[in-house]
Order: structure tokens, then C-alpha cells, then sequence
């Protein structure tokens, strides 16, 4: 299989001495490690040559290896190294059925990781690298498979979608602090009551509320909060 990627490029991948040297990793981890060893920067191609980049031979690595949904997910979500991220965000997009990137890619909506694809001092957030490789056909020096446009409308919307809600969040946030008064969700009962902020939680966008009225508490996701006068 080509695994939709251009033809001259896999041709010069297969043919290039760093990707016949990958065969000595056999684990998904031993590939996994080596793109954190060795990969500083996205484009196709080492810059001002025709010669792939150890991030494209890596990428190919993996397609021949097939990565179970689970590997793929712990590239997304990888703490050490955002070209880990990147490297499965172009796996997403070369191989995964285009109906299906989308559940890949929300949860990286909201990832400000920085990362400089190419080298050449530009930075971009995870969340925007995502946008460009949904929004572009055109990827450097190569072409990304074609996304058939109603599922690119529908991915269009989501990420409106999306951005709207990440907004509403942030505009919350800069007013939930200990001591603010808020309509919060009770999970027991899925209702909302008004309740009082405690305190920031460990795990990020959620508050330990207590519920004005019967005096319980619950960590409470900044997304079941409203600020009664934000309309």
C-alpha cells in the first residue's frame, strides 16, 4: 500500500539508509523512543535537500507497523516531545478514514502546545498545526489525501463548534475564583443550583463547589458552570 502518500516520496523513503536502519525497531515503544531521539522538526524533507526527514521515515515506520486506536491515542496524547503529537496527528491524517479523524483530533483543540514544524522560527499551537492539516490540501513539499468536502464542512463547523466553547471557558475562568457565586450541575440529579467556589481542583478546568442549600460538594467542571450575570 502507498498509504496516500506521494509516490516519489515513499519511493525516496524506502531508498534512504536512515529508513533501512529503522528495521532494527521492533516495539511500537522502540519507534516511539527514536522519534523522541531523533525528530526536531515536520516537513517531509531535510530542509534545502531532497533527502526525508527522520520525522517522514518514522511516520512510514509506523504505517507499516499499523498501531492499534490505543497506540495511536497515547501518540496524541504524549507528554514528552510535541513532535510525538505531530507524528500521530500525520498518521491520523494520512491513514485514518476521513469520517473518523475527527474524534482523533477534538480532543487536541484545546492542546497550546508550541511546536516549530519546519525550522524556520515560526511556532505553532498543537490546536492550530491540527486546523492547518484539516483546512490544507497542501502539506510543505507534499499533498495530504483529499477530504471529501462534506465531511470537511462538517469538521469546518465542529471546529467553530469547538472554539466557542474553549472561548466561553476561557471567559469564565478569568471570573471563577474561591469565593464566587455560581449556577453550578449536581451530578447526582443533573440539575443546576447555585453553590460557591472553594477552590481550584488538581485535575485542569475543574472547582470544588459547595452547594449553597444542602451544603454538599462536588469537583465541578468549568463547563457545568455559569456565572449568574454572564449572558
Amino acid at each position: 500500500s502507498m498509504y496516500n502518500l506521494n509516490h516519489i516520496l515513499r519511493t525516496q523513503i524506502m531508498d534512504s539508509d536512515y529508513f533501512k536502519s529503522l528495521s532494527a525497531l521492533v516495539t511500537f515503544a522502540d519507534v516511539v523512543d527514536e522519534i523522541f531521539d531523533k525528530v526536531t522538526y515536520a516537513t517531509p524533507f531535510i530542509p534545502n535537500t531532497r533527502v526525508p526527514s527522520s520525522c517522514f521515515c518514522l511516520l512510514y515506520k509506523l504505517f507499516t507497523m499499523m498501531p492499534t486506536y490505543q497506540q495511536v491515542q497515547m501518540l496524541l496524547k504524549h507528554p514528552d516531545s510535541p513532535f510525538i503529537k505531530i507524528i500521530g496527528i500525520l498518521y491520523v491524517r494520512f491513514v485514518v478514514d476521513p469520517k473518523e479523524i475527527w474524534t482523533f483530533f477534538e480532543p487536541l483543540m484545546a492542546d497550546n502546545t508550541e511546536v516549530e514544524p519546519s525550522n524556520d522560527g515560526k511556532k505553532k499551537t498543537i490546536s492550530q498545526f491540527v486546523q492547518g492539516v484539516i483546512d490544507e490540501l497542501h502539506y510543505f513539499d507534499t499533498i495530504l489525501p483529499r477530504i471529501p468536502v462534506p465531511v470537511q464542512r462538517k469538521m469546518a463547523e465542529m471546529m467553530m463548534q469547538n472554539k466557542m466553547k474553549l472561548d466561553r471557558i476561557a471567559h469564565l475562568r478569568q471570573r471563577i475564583k474561591p469565593g464566587a457565586r455560581v449556577m453550578a450541575r449536581f451530578y447526582d440529579d443533573n440539575e443546576t443550583y447555585e453553590a460557591e467556589v472553594l477552590r481550584e481542583c488538581k485535575q485542569p478546568g475543574f472547582f470544588r463547589v459547595v452547594f449553597t442549600e444542602y451544603g454538599n460538594e462536588q469537583d465541578t467542571s468549568l463547563e457545568d458552570m455559569t456565572v449568574p450575570d454572564d449572558r
